[in-house]
């Protein structure tokens, strides 16, 4: 007999969450807007659900991370920050610390820094939009809307021309600043940032590298001007600030209403001083222009968020979703080992954070810093007037959530020795981790079946396929005739949260175990095959 749970007839279905098609990348002629699928399938994809339990152990570390906070704070000196926790659709979370301005007042949620180059994922956003409403191609050449960049000096004969693509994914060869003056608070003006442009001398022939400019996303920001025909800052102000309510986020100093701006300081000396005039970026604003809140920040990284799993409900924008989620995955050189760019976002897969995207910034007198684990629903915002130290706090915070939300130390023993699998520690061929605390789901159920285990082991999409009653009834039959069972081989390793293992049970007997599980913690189970193997036949 075989223990299948999918979704077909009966109980003798392949289980998955469901399937969406993709539409084709705009070509490089930008024909027009992007159309969405004609035909797509009945299963939909559920929403991402953060679970009761799951939310119980994000909120139980807030008093560890500000505590984390208040310390780390102390420990450098800072004159003011101020820390939020994204859970889902809302602020889960805030603290401050120190005084908006060294006369005083208060630092909350609602107190305004300057974000430096987190400027740049909006910036990136308006590209994207333009993309999709058919005005520009992420490959085409910059010279098509910054011709002052075809005098740029290239490193070689077959150096490609630089994309759009390359400007967003920091693989353009620009250098970081270039001739580009910015730092003095005159005010760049497009003559400047086009002079810029020519003068500039590539680091290495495109596409071939990843380095971070500054110049490359100033250009970005040209080109949002000059495809939309509208300011930079107007379009990205109608295009998604509007939409996504951010109603405390500013291009000018002089916006920032008097009782809400942080003010801004630099470490003089080994002490923290008033910084000098704000910068003034002008025509090169894209690459770092905007002030924000916490509050507002956490609006953005919602909507972010909104971006997964793919599924086919209404998509509001103010970005098409598929393009909201493009942005956050690789979307130009990838090497093994080394963090890659999506669109303006650093993307990351950590052994311990898993995946995850983020932007820090820094500017006269303020750091920021944005980290999100955007398909796992959490996010920490980090903004102080002071010029360093925040993307380490920031990094430890979303390290506490992190670890907190995977609950490796509170897994069923079962779960705990297939994380063993999967960490590598057995004679067996490793699983990896999704897949190793998925088989501990397994293990777990399979010695003591209750609905309320199938209900926190399996995921949204396969209990709307597979019903729980349905579920526990294959267990509660697998337990009566095997008992307990236990992991004697792993027989492959097939792929992200995949693979099959061999049991040996307590009454008897032995079962091949096939799994799919979610690439991101909790790791729930998305497919499952329970096989007896028949014994190796006797001698005659």
């Amino acid at each position: 007999m075989s223990f299948r749970l999918g979704p077909a007839a009966a109980l003798s279905l392949v289980l998955t969450s469901g399937c969406a098609a993709t539409s084709a990348p705009a070509a490089s002629n930008t024909p027009g807007p992007i159309a969405g699928p004609t035909r797509i399938a009945a299963i939909r994809a559920p929403l991402p659900m953060i679970d009761p339990a799951r939310r119980a152990r994000i909120e139980a570390t807030f008093p560890d991370i500000g505590r984390l906070f208040r310390e780390a704070a102390e420990k450098n000196g800072l004159p003011n920050a101020e820390i939020g926790v994204v859970v889902g659709d809302r602020l889960a979370f805030a603290a401050g610390f120190g005084a908006r301005t060294d006369a005083g007042g208060d630092v909350g949620a609602d107190t305004v820094f300057r974000i430096g180059s987190i400027t740049k994922v909006f910036t990136g956003m308006a590209l994207l939009a333009l993309r999709d409403d058919g005005r520009i191609g992420l490959d085409d050449p910059v010279t098509r809307y910054v011709p002052e960049l075809g005098d740029a000096v290239y490193p070689t004969l077959d150096s490609p021309v630089i994309t759009l693509r390359n400007l967003v994914t920091h693989t353009s060869g620009l250098p970081r600043v270039g001739t580009l003056k910015y730092s003095d608070a005159h005010g760049v003006t497009e003559q400047e940032l086009g002079e810029a442009a020519r003068r500039a001398v590539l680091d290495f022939a495109p596409g071939t590298d990843a380095r971070y400019s500054n110049l490359a996303m100033a250009l970005g920001g040209l080109v949002v001007a000059r495809a939309s025909g509208e300011p930079t800052r107007d379009f990205i102000t109608r295009r998604i600030l509007a939409p996504l309510g951010m109603r405390q986020t500013f291009w000018d100093q002089s916006d920032v209403p008097t009782d809400k701006l942080a003010a801004g300081h630099q470490r003089l000396q080994g002490k923290y001083q008033p910084a000098g005039p704000h910068w003034r970026l002008g025509a090169a604003e894209g690459m770092g222009g905007l002030y924000s809140s916490v509050a507002d920040l956490a609006r953005f990284a919602s909507y972010q968020m909104t971006a997964w799993p793919a599924r086919s409900e209404r998509d509001p924008g103010p970005i098409r979703r598929s393009s909201l989620r493009e942005s956050q995955l690789s979307a130009g050189l990838a090497r093994p080992g080394k963090q890659a760019f999506g669109v303006s976002w650093v993307v990351i897969s950590d052994s311990v954070l898993g995946y995850l995207v983020m932007h820090d910034g820094g500017t006269e007198g303020y750091s920021a810093c944005l980290i999100l684990g955007p398909t796992r629903g959490i996010g920490v915002i980090l903004l102080a007037s002071a010029s360093d130290a925040v993307d380490g706090m920031a990094r430890d915070a979303f390290t506490i959530l992190a670890k907190a939300e995977r609950d490796p130390d509170h897994a069923p023993d079962g779960a705990q020795k297939a994380g063993a699998i999967a960490a590598g520690t057995s004679p067996f061929p490793p699983l990896d981790l999704p897949a190793g605390m998925a088989l501990g789901h397994v293990i777990a159920l399979l010695a003591r079946p209750d609905r309320s285990g199938i209900t926190a082991g399996f995921s949204p999409g396969f209990l709307q396929l597979i019903r729980p009653e349905q579920a526990l009834s294959i267990f509660e039959a697998a337990h009566e005739k095997h008992g307990a069972c236990r992991v004697v081989s792993v027989i492959a390793a097939s792929g992200p949260g995949a693979g099959e293992a061999r049991f040996d049970c307590e009454r008897g007997g032995s079962l091949k175990v096939e799994l799919q599980a979610q690439p991101e913690g909790p790791y729930l189970l998305e497919s499952l095959r329970i096989t007896p193997i028949e014994p190796d036949p006797k001698p005659r």
